[in-house]
């Protein structure tokens, strides 16, 4: 009777240890109230990271490349890629002048890759360059901006007049300067046609290379139209953040020559929610950044 007895407490014992089926699904159905709860925190958190990282890439690419023109007196571009650079109208028929193996090359592929979030830098001369004689130079190669970061598409193409988007007087947007002076993708790769002009990048539109956005610093330090003399206004970039991706080819899921696809989560951060603009000071070539957080 003793044994029986035993054999039936450690049953009972062993049951009361178990979760039963309603018990389980509750815990479950909690566990998933939690996480719906917490997702937009963590998605707060990865957009905070993203712009920490953008901000301090962008800062610190810009004093580079001011230094590198004081250190070397000469002119240091910083060189963006816009969308359908291959074929807008103003770079279609340049694209198909360039050798077939080089628009199928490796760092043209990079360049697809990099539209609307990638740049470079380019100097064209070397310290103690002849005049009227370039050594265009590759000074960092295409460089992208983190995961969910990308260039406010404003700064692609010059404004006839600035637009003050921030309801900032100090904060307008006139677009980036364009040339074909650069040489595309990168200079070890091509030099684009015609013998550069050192001294002015106006001149370059007639010589046939791409047109693409920069900003320039002369060997002050300061920003500069490309003929050495102050840009007569400050650069301010505004940095968008959401869902971005280049276009991928199906087989070899490398980029293509296709736009990429983003989304600006939440809507207008870039301009009108939370922006956050890089803000060069044109007379000192100072980066800077000029921020406001979401309410």
């Amino acid at each position: 009777m003793r044994q029986g007895s035993g054999h039936t407490s450690r049953v009972t014992r062993h049951f009361e240890r178990a979760f039963t089926l309603i018990e389980l699904l509750t815990v479950i159905a909690i566990i998933g109230i939690l996480a719906a709860l917490l997702a937009g925190s963590v998605r707060g958190w990865l957009k905070g990271d993203a712009t920490v990282a953008a901000t301090r890439q962008m800062l610190d690419d810009c004093a580079r490349a001011r230094q590198l023109a004081i250190s070397e007196r000469s002119t240091v571009l910083m060189v963006f890629i816009p969308t359908n650079f291959w074929n807008s109208p103003i770079n279609v028929a340049r694209w198909s002048q360039i050798p077939l193996n080089v628009r199928t090359s490796m760092v043209t592929t990079q360049a697809y890759g990099a539209q609307l979030n990638g740049y470079m830098m380019i100097s064209l001369r070397d310290v103690g360059d002849q005049p009227g004689r370039a050594n265009p130079k590759d000074l960092v190669s295409i460089k992208t901006l983190p995961n969910g970061s990308f260039f406010e598409p404003l700064i692609y193409a010059p404004l006839a007049t600035p637009i003050y988007p921030f309801n900032r007087p100090d904060l307008p947007i006139y677009g980036l300067l364009t040339t074909n002076a650069i040489p595309f993708p990168t200079a070890t790769v091509l030099t684009n046609a015609g013998p550069p002009n050192p001294n002015y990048l106006g001149t370059f539109q007639s010589l046939g290379g791409l047109t693409l956005p920069y900003i320039a610093f002369n060997y002050l330090g300061q920003l500069t139209a490309g003929d050495g003399s102050v840009l007569a206004h400050d650069e301010n970039i505004p940095l968008a953040y959401g869902s971005f991706g280049p276009a991928l080819s199906p087989g070899s899921k490398l980029p293509m020559a296709a736009a990429p696809s983003f989304v600006e989560e939440p809507a207008g951060n870039s301009t009108n929610i939370a922006y956050n603009i890089i803000h060069i000071d044109r007379l000192t070539g100072r980066a800077r950044l000029e921020r406001q957080d979401s309410l």
